[in-house]
């Protein structure tokens, strides 16, 4: 991760996503409405199996309506993986704070407790509250090794810190297969002279900076990847220690 700098508000915000929020959470608490609203008035309740039940936050999701305010305001990059998400491969809105945290359920509909995020960095994140903010964290606390592509917490940092970055690490699988594949995928195009830095600071941020920082700003500056790496199968390819592994098929007698 890299340190994420909040964008604006948007001027649409108000009206499209914080006041029909505080309408729900006034309903959800039994209070009349702070606003007015066109159309009729939601249900408090919902049917599930039959009966009714009370409605969640979650219900009322109005913090979509603003999904492309928030794209356009972090130019596509999801604030935790760092890289272009493009709108087909499903960006969404992360709550800093889970919508269901009851501490302050106003946050749920706060532009500046979103976040861009790709849909697997959402799920892995989902309500855990262990994950550092990108708008908390400074550039440079989270370092990648330019060979395996994993990354680490910074020598340099406090033990607690690095605790806190670890724990990120650990949380939103950053040294799992699907964002390893995904950095190694746009060093591949570096290294055949593809790309450039400049299209990666742009499309991959986290890795341009750290290729920066380890100044290496050029393809003939990367250490050749041992044979052992570019062989590697990546641990989703790989059968699970307790998934049982195919028969094979026994051999046919030749006939006598």
């Amino acid at each position: 991760m890299i340190r994420l700098i909040l964008a604006p508000e948007p001027a649409s915000f108000e009206d499209k996503v914080r006041k029909p929020g505080q309408n729900v959470l006034a309903l959800l608490l039994g209070k009349p409405l702070p606003h007015k609203m066109s159309g009729q008035k939601p249900s408090a309740t919902k049917k599930i199996a039959g009966k009714s039940v009370r409605k969640q936050v979650a219900d009322f999701p109005y913090w979509t309506s603003c999904l492309d305010e928030l794209y356009e305001s972090y130019r596509g990059i999801c604030a935790y993986y760092c890289y272009r998400i493009e709108r087909t491969s499903g960006p969404g809105v992360d709550h800093v704070v889970a919508k269901s945290n009851p501490a302050d359920p106003s946050l749920a509909y706060e532009w500046t407790n979103f976040r861009l995020a790709c849909a697997y960095a959402n799920t892995c994140k989902n309500q855990y509250s262990d994950v550092l903010d990108p708008v908390s964290i400074e550039d440079g606390w989270f370092c990648l090794d330019v060979v395996t592509l994993l990354v680490s917490p910074s020598k340099a940092l406090d033990e607690i810190t690095a605790a806190q970055v670890k724990a990120s690490i650990e949380r939103l699988k950053l040294n799992d297969a699907r964002p390893v594949e995904t950095r190694k995928h746009a060093l591949d195009h570096f290294r055949q002279a593809r790309v450039n830095l400049d299209f990666l600071e742009k499309d991959h941020p986290f890795l341009a900076k750290e290729l920066r920082r380890q100044g290496i700003t050029s393809k003939e500056q990367l250490v050749a990847l041992p044979a052992a790496l570019v062989n590697q199968k990546e641990p989703e390819q790989m059968p699970s220690p307790d998934q049982p592994r195919a028969l094979s098929k026994p051999k046919r007698s030749k006939s006598k």
